[in-house]
C-alpha cells in the first residue's frame, strides 16, 4: 500500500475510534474506594502510584495530539460509585507507530477489587456498540507484579479490527485500544504491550 494511502487509512481509522470510544474513555473507569491506605490519620508507607502519558511507548508508538490529564473532585460522600470510585485524576493520549493506531486511557486513586474494575471497564467499551468476537481473556504478561489484573479482547469496528486490553491494580485501571494494519497482531502481543506500557506509564505520586 502506498504511504499515503495507508496515512490516509491511519487517520480515518483514528477518528472512528476516537469517536466510538469517546463514552469509554478515562472518566469509564471502574474504581474503588479504600482506607487501608490510611489508618488512624497516619500515612501507609506504601508507595502510591499516579499515571502518565510518555512521548514514547514501547512497540515503537509516538504520542501525537495533546494529553488530556483531569483533576476528579465529583465523589459521593461514601467515597464509592456503582462501579466503585475514588479517582484523584485521569489521563488519556493517542498514539501512531506508523503501522496501527494507539489509544490510551487511565486513571488512578485507590482500587480496592482490581478484578471487577477491569470487568466493569471492559463492559463498558463493549456497550458502545462495538462487537466483541469473544469473551474477554485473561492474560499474565511478564513483566507485571502479582496484584495487577489484565484482560484482552478482541473487538470489531465495521472493516477495523481492535484489540483492547484493561489493566488494574491497587492504584491504576488502565486501558489500551489497538487498531493494527492487517490481521498478524494477536491479543497476546497486545497483553505483552500492556505490560510494557504498565511499566512506562505508572509513576510514583505523594500518598
Amino acid at each position: 500500500m502506498a504511504e499515503g494511502s495507508r496515512r490516509r487509512n491511519l487517520i480515518l481509522a483514528g477518528a472512528l475510534l476516537a469517536l466510538l470510544l469517546a463514552g469509554a474513555g478515562a472518566g469509564a473507569f471502574a474504581l474503588s474506594g479504600r482506607d487501608s491506605g490510611r489508618e488512624n490519620g497516619a500515612e501507609s508507607e506504601k508507595s502510591h502510584y499516579g499515571l502518565t502519558a510518555p512521548k514514547r511507548l514501547a512497540g515503537g508508538y509516538v504520542r501525537h495530539g495533546t494529553v488530556q490529564s483531569t483533576a476528579v473532585s465529583v465523589v459521593p460522600p461514601d467515597g464509592t460509585t456503582p462501579q466503585g470510585i475514588r479517582v484523584e485524576r485521569e489521563v488519556s493520549a493517542n498514539y501512531e507507530n506508523g503501522s496501527s493506531i494507539l489509544d490510551l486511557d487511565g486513571a488512578w486513586g485507590d482500587v480496592y477489587d482490581p478484578g471487577a474494575a477491569v470487568d466493569a471497564t471492559m463492559a463498558r467499551v463493549q456497550k458502545t456498540g462495538i462487537d466483541a468476537v469473544a469473551a474477554p481473556r485473561l492474560f499474565k504478561p511478564k513483566g507485571l507484579s502479582s496484584d495487577v489484573v489484565v484482560k484482552c479482547v478482541e473487538l470489531k469496528l465495521g472493516p477495523f479490527r481492535m484489540l483492547e486490553c484493561a489493566w488494574a491494580d491497587a492504584d491504576t485501571v488502565g486501558r489500551l485500544s489497538v487498531m493494527p494494519k492487517g490481521g498478524s497482531t494477536r491479543l497476546e502481543d497486545v497483553a505483552q504491550l500492556t505490560a510494557r506500557v504498565w511499566q512506562q506509564a505508572r509513576v510514583v505520586i505523594n500518598g
